[in-house]
């Protein structure tokens, strides 16, 4: 019929998981994948499966990296989604890839996952996060009150603004730069 969208519901029968989709994908290979409160599932145009993260934590964001990777933020984890040796997704949680240990991995909920060229940012509640996709080391920068995401207030964005031009975080109107240099040093802003 014209002027209708193509479009076909998946119902909570069909997936096999409990209805709440948060985020969503696609995989290289134009597979779909959903943010889900009991995990990511994957939809490759027959099956649904449904990969879990650690805790039964829900996927809160989701995005495809430079390298093809889904990349996962959800609560007090972050990490990726790769093939294990029988073909089926698994997650690879990346929190001690960002160097972080005991207390420090309780990151709470990650907001946003956003990719680049090179490498991917997990905006958590109380930092952010970047990860490599080489082996240069993770980055870290802790976020004021004022640009930390809340229920009650607009949740922060992070806007890329190209690899030379470094990022911004926008929270509720509010524009900080947060990558890059300072004039004549070189700490993180």
């Amino acid at each position: 019929v014209v002027g209708i969208p193509l479009m076909r519901h998946f119902s909570a029968k069909d997936t096999q998981a409990t209805p709440g989709s948060l985020a969503l994908a696609t995989g290289p290979n134009g597979e779909l994948f959903v943010g889900n409160a009991e995990g990511v599932l994957r939809y490759d145009g027959l099956d649904w499966q449904l990969t879990e993260l650690p805790g039964r934590s829900m996927a809160r964001s989701l995005a495809t990296g430079g390298d093809g990777r889904v990349y996962v933020g959800g609560y007090d984890t972050f990490g990726r989604l790769a093939r294990n040796s029988e073909g089926r997704y698994q997650y690879e949680e990346l929190l001690t890839r960002a160097g972080l240990r005991n207390a420090e991995r309780h990151v709470g909920v990650v907001w946003d996952v956003l990719p680049t060229e090179t490498g991917v940012y997990f905006h958590a509640e109380q930092a952010l996060y970047f990860i490599p996709y080489g082996r240069e080391d993770a980055k870290r920068w802790p976020l004021p009150p004022e640009l930390r995401p809340s229920m009650d207030s607009a949740v922060a964005d992070i806007a890329n603004m190209g690899e030379s031009a470094g990022s911004m975080l926008v929270a509720g109107g509010f524009l900080s730069e947060f990558v890059g240099t300072r004039k004549g040093g070189d700490s993180p802003v």
